[in-house]
């Protein structure tokens, strides 16, 4: 269930492991900036998180870690140590129980010393998505898709500043040309020149120089940038779960409106905060805490108490 087919590669499977697996039988051109794409999967990342809303979280506990932890690999481990008390911690997981899953986990921490664990007996799960695989690969998919996108408009941006170009016949030329430009270019209402300099070739029937001309305007792709930006997010939020406002217009209506599609879109992060009760349920009884965790914004929850910590759901 937990186990990769890319050889040593675990999940998530970010866009750098897909690359590197898929280049020695598709080698690719495209190259994505990576500090862009990072910006987009901190704020995809922060997007998501900022719906987790936690209760009862013991003071010493990092929020930030355990979001990390569950985006990144789907679960975050909680464990007792004699210095620290319980605290969370992201660790390796290991074993096969009956129903395919693992259990046990290790983790390597300078910090503490935790041996290989028995989960259920000698620690807990945290766990935000069924098959322990997390959010990443969605984070990073649209990730690269927004990256593209920008990557786009700055593209379309520097192009659109070459209005024109001129092709002069010799280096007089050009520099006379280029003193006019200067001239114009600082407001001045008359430039006068040497006339000698612009003249056509001896014998031949053309101008002084070639002009390429581009339409500015027609360069610059800011609104198709922006208007597929918001479509990736709009799309990136149906695929999470989170609600957002559609500005679509209606038909035969003057205004923008904005449609609530909530109710189409909470099933995934319903089921999200649904596996992390149960988790806490499991944690809150081994460790006599009193965690919880619901859904933020305003948005209704519309979900059912889970099963106590002793029923048979696989974890």
């Amino acid at each position: 269930m937990y186990m990769s087919d890319l050889g040593s590669f675990s999940p998530p499977y970010t866009a750098d492991k897909i690359q590197w697996a898929n280049g020695a039988y598709n080698p690719s051109s495209v190259q994505v900036d990576s500090l862009t794409r990072r910006y987009f999967q901190r704020d995809l990342l922060q997007r998501v998180t900022y719906f987790l809303d936690w209760k009862n979280l013991p003071e010493t506990w990092d929020l930030s870690y355990i979001n990390f932890a569950l985006a990144w690999c789907g679960y975050c481990g909680v464990m007792e140590t004699d210095q620290y008390g319980v605290i969370p911690q992201w660790g390796t997981l290991s074993g096969w129980g009956i129903y395919c899953q693992p259990n046990r986990l290790s983790v390597v921490n300078r910090y503490i010393d935790a041996p290989l664990m028995l989960i259920g007996e000698e620690c807990e799960l945290l766990k935000m998505t069924p098959d322990y695989m997390g959010i990443w690969d969605v984070i990073d998919y649209y990730a690269v898709k927004l990256a593209l996108i920008s990557r786009d408009f700055d593209m379309s941006a520097i192009n659109s500043t070459v209005s024109y170009a001129v092709a002069a016949k010799n280096k007089a030329a050009a520099q006379t040309i280029k003193a006019m430009f200067d001239h114009a270019q600082r407001g001045e209402p008359l430039v006068v020149y040497d006339q000698k300099a612009l003249l056509p070739n001896d014998g031949e029937n053309q101008e002084p120089w070639q002009l390429f001309e581009r339409d500015v305007k027609s360069g610059l792709i800011f609104a198709e940038c922006q208007e597929a930006m918001r479509q990736l997010y709009n799309s990136f939020d149906t695929v999470m779960g989170i609600p957002y406002a559609s500005t679509a217009k209606k038909e035969r209506t003057l205004t923008v409106e904005a449609e609530a599609t909530a109710g189409e879109t909470q099933s995934r992060i319903q089921g999200f905060i649904d596996n992390l009760k149960r988790s806490c349920n499991r944690v809150n009884a081994m460790y006599d805490l009193d965690i919880d965790i619901n859904m933020r914004g305003g948005v209704s929850n519309g979900i059912p108490d889970p099963d106590s910590a002793e029923s048979d759901d696989v974890r």
